[in-house]
């Protein structure tokens, strides 16, 4: 009899260690997988995130580039013309007008764009697209506001540093995609 309870208490501790070997093996699976599932979805956010703010500041360049782009080939017309840089026509001065409208239309896409870069951490690239501010402001003066076009060599000018600008924030943002972790 004492042998019986004895191999009845030693099976009854076998499979209940066995029980909880299993449920602790289970546990602490499942919760790997959880969190490695978690961070998998974290990181396509992030770059989902990244490349979306990506295009977004895409537009905004290629609209700055498209104004940039109409008002000096209007200034090489008026060149070739021999009209003064503010003797505008209003068919040409229109054209201007709806560039100049696309380009404002894409101020929502940079500011898009700026609060997720903040949100990801980014303010490397953050202060590259900064860096666009002044002279986009200043084609905006001397063109929308001032009502004349660009010499040839202004035009090269703005085109120059619209280009570097460009390319730095394109660096900035390959950085900082490079660098994403969970």
């Amino acid at each position: 009899m004492p042998t019986e309870v004895i191999d009845v208490i030693d099976t009854a501790v076998k499979i209940g260690l066995g029980g909880i070997i299993t449920g602790i093996t289970t546990y602490a699976v499942t919760s790997k997988n959880h969190k490695n599932e978690k961070d998998k979805y974290l990181l396509e956010h992030k770059y989902k995130t990244l490349e979306s703010c990506a295009e977004k500041m895409d537009e905004f360049f290629d609209a700055w580039m498209g104004l940039l782009t109409k008002v000096g080939g209007i200034s090489r017309h008026m060149e070739n013309e021999g009209k003064e840089y503010t003797d505008i026509s209003k068919k040409r001065w229109d054209s201007i007008k709806e560039k100049d409208a696309a380009l404002v239309e894409s101020w929502g896409s940079k500011s898009y764009a700026i609060s997720r870069f903040r949100i990801l951490g980014a303010e490397n690239i953050v202060e590259a697209i900064k860096k666009t501010n002044t002279p986009h402001n200043s084609l905006r003066e001397k063109v929308i506001f001032g009502k004349t076009v660009l010499s040839h060599d202004e035009f090269k000018e703005f085109r120059t540093e619209l280009n570097q600008i460009k390319k730095d924030v394109h660096a900035a943002i390959s950085k900082f995609y490079g660098s994403i972790s969970v």
